[in-house]
């Protein structure tokens, strides 16, 4: 990023890092801003940011009925005003449970990432159910990416048996177990408490940065 930049937000799916936007609808989760997830500069254009953000979720109708309303709120500011807001990729920040830099040796790094979000988190319609996808090219995918067919035993194990291949990757810098089971949940969290926090800790502590480490 740079200077003028209020902002940085990531998300899952934010500025569909791998290839979701192509896909369109048949995507399982939007190529939205994930608003849970973000870095903001203490300057005045991020404090007037945050007060704008805060009076376009108040005076729409559709914020008491949709819990997520806050995010297209912030979607919205940003298209006004898109110098302010810088999005992240979902594969560095605030990356899904699921991904890992590898799809990205696929040249269907796109359909990878769509098969791991939806075999782990059981978005329906399933694969073999949606209708606009195609089927051939996803069946390819997942034996070059993951070793094993869709819906078979070893390709739903390999997904949803664990806490998710974010842990293992080296270039992931928040990894999100969005939609996953709260056992997955509890299981990344101990996984990156033994192994990240140590490492962690150590680099604040080299850079003289006194700060506790929080989960």
């Amino acid at each position: 990023g740079n200077d003028d930049d209020a902002a940085k937000g990531g998300g899952a799916t934010s500025s569909c890092p791998v290839g979701l936007r192509e896909q369109g609808p048949a995507s399982p989760f939007p190529c939205l801003i994930n608003s849970g997830v973000y870095f903001i500069r203490n300057v005045p254009e991020s404090h007037t940011l945050v007060d704008r953000w805060f009076e376009k979720h108040a005076e729409s109708d559709d914020a008491r009925e949709d819990p997520y309303w806050e995010q297209e709120a912030l979607n919205i500011l940003k298209e006004e005003a898109p110098s302010l807001i810088e999005v992240v990729g979902g594969q560095v920040m605030n990356t899904h449970s699921s991904f890992h830099h590898r799809f990205h040796s696929s040249q269907n790094a796109g359909v990878a990432f769509d098969i791991a979000l939806r075999v782990s988190t059981g978005f329906e319609p399933s694969i073999e159910k949606d209708a606009r996808l195609n089927h051939t090219l996803y069946q390819n995918v997942a034996m070059e990416v993951f070793g094993a067919k869709l819906s078979s035993k070893k390709l739903i194990e390999n997904l949803r048996d664990n806490e998710g291949e974010c842990s293992e990757d080296p270039k992931a810098f928040i990894c999100h177990a969005f939609a996953r089971p709260l056992p997955h949940k509890r299981a990344l969290l101990r996984k990156v408490l033994k192994a990240r926090k140590r490492v962690l800790e150590k680099k604040l502590r080299e850079s003289n940065q006194k700060l506790p480490y929080r989960t």
